[in-house]
């Protein structure tokens, strides 16, 4: 119930007026989430759907081989490592850092692909409010 709000309030405009009333500020609105963020079909579909090998993706979001393995077999249960993918998945534009931060990793005409691809991604979310 911090900031006069309860916790179970879902309306964004109560959420972002009562918040942004207390001055600038940066802020995520996130449940709270009982099971694992995303599955490790839900990645694979993410890693192909971006052209990408299992090392290639690695390289280019800072995961070993065998880490995108055992995500990828739901063998992996390290929540922070899903959370930080299931960003990556549903912020092409945090990604898209990520991508260019270690692009130098993997072929040039395989990061060119993904690159392309997500920023496909980033235009196609532009209007859906997350």
């Amino acid at each position: 119930m911090k900031f006069g709000i309860a916790s179970e309030e879902k309306d964004w405009f109560v959420l972002v007026s009562t918040i942004g009333s207390r001055g600038p500020s940066s802020f995520i609105f996130e449940p709270v989430l009982a099971e694992a963020p995303v599955s490790g079909k839900e990645i694979k579909r993410y890693r192909k759907e971006l052209g990408l090998t299992i090392r290639e993706f690695g390289l280019l979001f800072d995961l070993s081989p065998f880490t995108v393995q055992k995500i990828e077999a739901q063998k992996q249960t390290g929540r922070e490592i899903l959370k930080r993918l299931m960003i990556y998945m549903r912020f092409p534009e945090v990604a898209m850092y990520e991508i260019k931060r270690n692009g130098r990793k993997i072929h040039s005409n395989a990061l060119k692909k993904v690159i392309r691809k997500t920023k496909k991604q980033e235009s196609s979310n532009r209007h859906i409010p997350v």
